[in-house]
């Protein structure tokens, strides 16, 4: 186990894929850029760990068809991670990240999909993203939970909240507004992560202060560190208007921000891993709210709801208004 190491988060530039026939072009354009970017913290500063963002190989554009979506996504395990592979053998090291994703033998949905390729030159971790924006009518892919039942068929329940367990930690991955969620980050918690790396990809708005304090919360209440990777520059044609906020950001197990890039553009955040330290906090008795958790009572409560039911298929903003209305006539929300 290393004591104490450096982690990168890539504040990438993200060149966006605005003709699914460009795709294979643009993609390779952004992999190697971000490498020749990370390569710098991994030679330098002896990174072991490396962050990209969410979508750092396509590009956001929420204005592509379905159609358009599904033609940009890209296979994991698949070329792109056999070229990652080649570098994190070479520098033995850690790269993670997400990408849109689409399992070829299920051609109907697609997922935003985080995973981690390690220097056996394989992807080693693969977690699709479970608190999508679908329901919001933002982007139209599937979170495991839509497609349950047969997503436990596929791949099995170990899929759903996956833990590495490496020498730098035991790494888990949760994607952009997977952040949002406390009931998340506490699961991964109980299956042993103690390292939260977080891609994602934010535009500028009043609510991400609110997404800031979040990342706090989650390292404070599980006595975690977390990695936040965003997007440091978009390269569009169309998308002038898409303007990243950056401030990528290393919080530590006491909630504190450690390293942070104060707003966009392509940059490097390195910063310092202490998993000894870590480690030794967990095993303090007092406000380790892990161990304190009240899960039966909890769980029990929890139990009694359904809230967005699994199993719905690809949930849309219909799914979530049809939520709201029957919280509102069970008067769980009140009515204005």
């Amino acid at each position: 186990m290393a004591r104490k190491y450096n982690l990168v988060c890539v504040q990438s530039a993200i060149e966006i894929i605005e003709d699914p026939s460009q795709k294979q072009a643009t993609i390779s354009r952004n992999l190697e850029r971000s490498l020749r970017v990370a390569e710098g913290a991994v030679v330098r500063d002896e990174a072991r760990v490396v962050l990209f963002p969410e979508g750092w190989l396509q590009g956001h554009s929420f204005a592509r068809t379905k159609a358009d979506w599904k033609a940009i996504c890209i296979e994991i395990p698949g070329p792109e991670t056999a070229r990652m592979g080649e570098f994190a053998r070479q520098h033995e090291v850690y790269l993670a990240g997400a990408a849109f994703e689409q399992d070829p033998s299920w051609p109907e949905v697609w997922f935003t999909t985080g995973f981690i390729v390690g220097p056996s030159g394989k992807v080693e971790l693969r977690y699709r993203k479970l608190q999508e924006h679908n329901v919001e009518g933002l982007i139209p892919n599937v979170s495991p939970a839509d497609v349950y039942s047969e997503y436990l068929r596929r791949y099995g329940e170990d899929s759903i909240f996956p833990v590495l367990d490496t020498p730098y930690g035991r790494l888990a991955i949760i994607v952009e507004n997977d952040v949002n969620y406390f009931e998340l980050t506490r699961i991964f918690t109980f299956h042993g992560a103690e390292i939260f790396l977080h891609p994602t990809s934010e535009e500028n708005g009043p609510q991400f202060p609110s997404w800031d304090q979040a990342r706090r919360s989650r390292c404070y209440e599980n006595i975690c560190y977390l990695a936040s990777a965003n997007s440091g520059q978009i390269i569009s044609t169309y998308h002038a208007a898409y303007a990243t906020r950056g401030s990528s950001t290393v919080i530590n197990y006491l909630g504190n921000p450690v390293a942070r890039i104060e707003g966009p553009g392509e940059s490097l955040l390195v910063s310092p891993i202490d998993l000894q330290r870590l480690r030794y906090r967990r095993l303090e008795g007092r406000m380790n709210f892990p161990a304190q958790v009240k899960s039966e009572l909890f769980g029990k409560e929890f139990g009694k709801q359904v809230l967005l039911p699994k199993d719905t298929g690809p949930a849309t903003r219909e799914t979530g208004e049809a939520t709201i209305r029957r919280l509102q006539d069970k008067g769980i929300l009140g009515t204005p």
